[in-house]
This record gives structure tokens, C-alpha cells and sequence, in this order.
């Protein structure tokens, strides 16, 4: 068998493992972004992404959003700070836009010549507005991350990642506020751009939610 072809079996494989689980799953997103790279060297870059994502368990949810990010390198590390925006639609509670500016440092390291580990620290400043009665709010949240990637050949990469949410107010009146989550996917670099197939399977905090406390995400994203 092709090397190419045992790449694809692999993958297939994991994914419809994990399919396999996820249906009796309480909570089930699809979410399709765009990303573009601004800026590309080995001191600066700049991305900006769109993404939107539905609620396949009930209907009346749905969230659209926007970000940017800059990085300035610095061998390994990267200094960052970016913005992101979303409106969230819910028949539940309260419609409500969040603006979040951030910052953080990202550590790389090369494990052997195709594994790579890397290490992300964010701090973020979420501000919720409602557009209805509910009280608006404003906190912080740290977010600590780990992500080893092996690169499988032929234009092919694997990662997982497991990243925890640190956050002194977890009463924000909004549904699946993060607590910690697992990441599974892969990229395939094609010739004028990078697609991407990622799971995540999320722990909510229950203050709001707490009948349905686990997610499921499929989501595809456009890199160029």
C-alpha cells in the first residue's frame, strides 16, 4: 500500500472512531471558517479568520464571528495579541455580541525532525453585551495550552492538543461557557491552500447548563 493511502486510512480511522461516540453526545456543533494570512516571515505575521458555527442538538442557536492576530517571533517564542468578536444567537437566553481582546506567548520545540511540540498562555478580556435585559459582563480568563503535531509526509500533518480554561467568573448568563477541552485533527497543504479537519470535544461549566455539560465540534477551515 502507498504511503499516501495509508496516511488517508489512518485518519479515516480516527475520525470514524471518534464519529462513533459522538452521536450520543447531549451536544453537537459544525463550525466552517476562512483564514488569511496577512503577513508571513521569521519575525512577524498576521492573520485574520471568519468563522461561523450551528447547533445541530436544538434549534435557535447559531454564532458568527471575526479575529485577528499578530505574532512577532523571537527564535522559538512568539509574543501575540489579537481581537476577536462574535454575535451569538440563542432562543434560550438573551442574544449577545462578545468583544475579546487578548494577549499571549507561544513556545515551540522541535522533538525530532517530523515532531514538533508546542505551548500556548492566553490572557483574555471578555466583554459580553446583551441585547436584551440580562446585566452585561465583563471578566478575564487565562487559557493554557499543550500541542504536539507529527508531519506525516506527503503535504500531510497530525496534531492533538489539550488546552484548560482559568476563569474567575464562570456566571456570564451565556450557555457553554469552556472549562477544559481535546482537540484531533490534521492539515492538508494543497497548492494554494491549507485545509484543515479538526474535532473538539469540550467540558462546559454547569452554573447554566448543567443537563448537558459535554460538546462535540467538526470543523473545517480554509488557510491562504
Amino acid at each position: 500500500m502507498k504511503k499516501s493511502k495509508k496516511i488517508k486510512l489512518l485518519l479515516a480511522t480516527l475520525f470514524l472512531s471518534i464519529s462513533i461516540g459522538v452521536f450520543a453526545q447531549e451536544n453537537f456543533f459544525g463550525d466552517i471558517g476562512v483564514t488569511k494570512n496577512l503577513t508571513s516571515s521569521t519575525e512577524w505575521n498576521q492573520s485574520v479568520n471568519g468563522h461561523f458555527k450551528h447547533f445541530f442538538s436544538e434549534d435557535g442557536w447559531y454564532r458568527f464571528g471575526a479575529s485577528y492576530t499578530l505574532t512577532r517571533n523571537v527564535k522559538n517564542w512568539g509574543i501575540q495579541a489579537g481581537l476577536l468578536t462574535e454575535r451569538t444567537f440563542d432562543d434560550s437566553i438573551d442574544n449577545y455580541w462578545e468583544i475579546r481582546p487578548w494577549a499571549g506567548l507561544t513556545l515551540s520545540n522541535d522533538i525530532s525532525t517530523k515532531l514538533k511540540f508546542q505551548q500556548f498562555f492566553k490572557l483574555e478580556w471578555r466583554n459580553l453585551l446583551f441585547a436584551g435585559d440580562s446585566e452585561n459582563q465583563i471578566t478575564t480568563r487565562t487559557r493554557y495550552k499543550i500541542m504536539p503535531m507529527y508531519d506525516l509526509g506527503n503535504n500531510w500533518s497530525l496534531y492533538t492538543s489539550y488546552e484548560w480554561y482559568i476563569q474567575p467568573n464562570t456566571d456570564l448568563g451565556a450557555r457553554f461557557i469552556n472549562s477544559r477541552e481535546w482537540n484531533l485533527g490534521f492539515n492538508k497543504k494543497m497548492e494554494k491552500f491549507t485545509l484543515n479537519f479538526n474535532y473538539t470535544r469540550e467540558r462546559f461549566n454547569e452554573v447554566v447548563l448543567s443537563d448537558a455539560t459535554k460538546g462535540n465540534t467538526f470543523s473545517v477551515t480554509f488557510i491562504f
